[in-house]
């Protein structure tokens, strides 16, 4: 993964390679920033949550955080994989099954974790772990609870890890290129319609079927995204207008997601073209080389900071130093691991055993 992160690594090569051997190509630096842009605003996402309000409108704004993660992983698939890996199918293959199942065991670890120091310091609320949990855990994404009494954090990880574990087998077929993602993709949109006429819905399945719109999307080459952004960076920022008025008024249904995920993600690439010559925004792309160890540890330091100080009537100078420790404190975690990694190549590897 590069320098690892919760998508995968998001290099794309000026020609893909014919060889069957990969190549490690430059990282694409707008992507990264979009990937660390998501992480600062998870952060203000859970902050809000614990010390602020669970509830209330900036949430309907704030909507397109999650389905943002996973349709970036279906992107970088489409769009950098199958220029790394050439005809390689086999390998990409093994790499997407291998990431997909590591992801899976992440969030199995971090939930026996988050249990344990739960038990130990936190004593958090956590909801019952039943058979009606357990399938709103892996299968439907619903009834698992919130804030601190849900039954399984670190939700994100399970589609995103069966996004890639499902991609696995579409990509071998080497002669239609991306057209088993796209069938893949209507099937999903099928099913999405089906539970919703008969009453029923998963969102694990709506978030599913974003990841493959991702890959669908991959494909188009970075040159005509970046030229589209240059020249029609106005028509983006009407768009997401309409899009902002629309969720509202309408609040968030799925329909709605659909649109406003690229298209938020469009505008946050858009931004990221502006900034790139700006040496704040560096901060910013270094979160995104690191976007799944920053979301891990956001959330671990909000459950602390949440447990000593959530709803204690802080003042508003109190509440922004929760703010502050918990983007800088998770910044710092992230710094920290990346000098770990360059200054010992057994930490390294260590982390490329958890995290790439």
């Amino acid at each position: 993964m590069g320098s690892s992160d919760l998508t995968m690594a998001n290099a794309r090569p000026a020609s893909p390679p014919q060889a069957t051997k990969t190549a490690k190509a430059p990282r694409l630096w707008e992507l990264d920033f979009a990937k660390g842009f998501l992480v600062l605003v998870m952060v203000l996402y859970h902050w809000w949550s614990l010390f602020v309000s669970p509830f209330g409108e900036i949430f309907v704004y704030l909507r397109f955080l999650t389905p943002s993660f996973i349709c970036i992983s279906g992107f970088i698939v489409s769009g950098v994989y199958f220029s790394k890996y050439g005809s390689n199918r086999g390998a990409m293959a093994r790499r997407l099954l291998v990431r997909g199942l590591k992801l899976l065991g992440v969030f199995v670890a971090l939930n026996v974790a988050r249990v344990a120091v739960s038990d130990l310091w936190l004593h958090l609320p956590i909801g019952r772990l039943d058979a009606r949990t357990m399938v709103g855990i892996w299968l439907t994404g619903h009834g698992v609870g919130g804030g601190n009494d849900k039954v399984a954090a670190f939700g994100i990880l399970v589609p995103i890890g069966y996004l890639l574990l499902a991609l696995a087998p579409l990509v071998l077929a080497k002669r239609f290129g991306r057209k088993p993602i796209a069938v893949a993709l209507a099937a999903c949109w099928i099913g999405v319609v089906a539970l919703g006429l008969a009453g029923a819905y998963s969102f694990t399945l709506e978030l599913f079927a974003i990841g493959l719109l991702g890959g669908v999307l991959g494909a188009i080459p970075t040159d005509r995204i970046d030229r589209f952004v240059a020249k029609g960076w106005p028509a983006i920022v009407a768009a997401y207008a309409a899009y902002a008025a629309a969720i509202g008024y309408w609040g968030v249904p799925y329909i709605l997601q659909v649109v406003g995920v690229p298209l938020s993600l469009l505008l946050i690439y858009a931004l990221a073209r502006l900034v790139r010559n700006w040496r704040p925004s560096n901060p910013v792309a270094f979160f995104g080389r690191y976007s799944l160890l920053g979301y891990i540890v956001q959330i671990a330091l909000l459950q602390v900071l949440g447990h000593l100080w959530a709803r204690a009537g802080l003042g508003f100078s109190g509440l922004a130093a929760t703010f502050l420790a918990a983007a800088v404190g998770t910044y710092i975690a992230v710094w920290v691991a990346d000098r770990l990694r360059a200054a010992s190549p057994f930490l390294d590897s260590l982390y490329r055993a958890v995290f790439a």
